[in-house]
């Protein structure tokens, strides 16, 4: 659907977003938006929120939009702590092979510092001059 200005928006996002505004609505004198801008009519509890600025439909396009990417980064990062935090799953790269993570099997050398191999790399026998231990 296209809007006053012709481009394309969600329709009632406009009042969604910036409630009491409207297309046709004047905008505040400055004497108006000094009274209102300290208080704001039917507040819970009498809490003072103040005045929200108006939102073009170009503004409100570019925060749904953002929103939507945000949310897609979300569900990526979701998807990365799914998989780690399942069984046989090491949050850790194989110093053999690159993989990362480390699915399956994961052992550590014993005797170097920071030295971790997957199943098929300990197999092979990659490192073999130290002890490991399976974990």
């Amino acid at each position: 659907m296209a809007g006053p200005s012709g481009s394309s928006f969600l329709p009632g996002a406009a009042a969604a977003f910036s409630p009491g505004l409207s297309a046709a609505a004047p905008p505040q004198t400055s004497a108006a938006a000094a009274a209102g801008a300290g208080a704001s009519a039917g507040a819970p509890d009498g809490a003072h929120y103040p005045a929200a600025p108006p939102c073009s439909e170009t503004t409100i396009l570019h925060l749904l939009l953002r929103l939507d990417k945000i949310e897609r980064q979300m569900q990526a990062m979701h998807a990365q702590v799914e998989a780690l935090t399942k069984p046989n799953v090491h949050a850790i790269r194989c110093d053999g092979c690159g993989t990362y993570p480390i699915r399956g099997g994961r052992s550590k050398c014993i005797s170097c510092l920071d030295f971790d191999l997957c199943d098929a790399c300990r197999a092979r026998g990659v490192h073999p001059h130290h002890p490991f231990m399976s974990l």
